[in-house]
């Protein structure tokens, strides 16, 4: 990223951090410490510092605090959880793509249970 003329650095998602909170800087740390190549960690870090865009910076702050009182490292979709216990959703299931035990069943008879 810095050889192609990237924008991007860990210094701007800390600075761009600091300037919303402690914990949002502590938060955003910890991202960027958790992937081996810091790069990787550029998105991720995007995405969760542009939620002070839509939010307000307080909410994005009190939900680091959150993430930050259980010494885990925030995510994207884990920052939408700080309101409650995460939901797993089962999107396929919903959307129709599943396949029921009749689709695989031989058809003609002679069934081999």
């Amino acid at each position: 990223h810095r050889d192609a003329g990237s924008p991007w650095s860990d210094e701007r998602f800390l600075s761009w951090a600091a300037k919303i909170g402690p914990e949002t800087e502590l938060a955003i740390a910890r991202v960027l410490d958790s992937r081996k190549i810091v790069e990787q960690a550029f998105v991720p870090c995007r995405n969760i510092l542009g939620l002070s865009k839509r939010y307000a910076p307080q909410l994005l702050e009190a939900a680091c605090a959150q993430v930050n009182a259980l010494c885990a490292v925030a995510s994207y979709t884990g920052a939408a959880a700080a309101e409650g216990p995460a939901q797993i959703v089962d999107r396929a299931a919903h959307a129709g793509r599943l396949r029921g035990a009749d689709a695989y069943r031989r058809k003609g008879g002679g069934d081999a249970d």
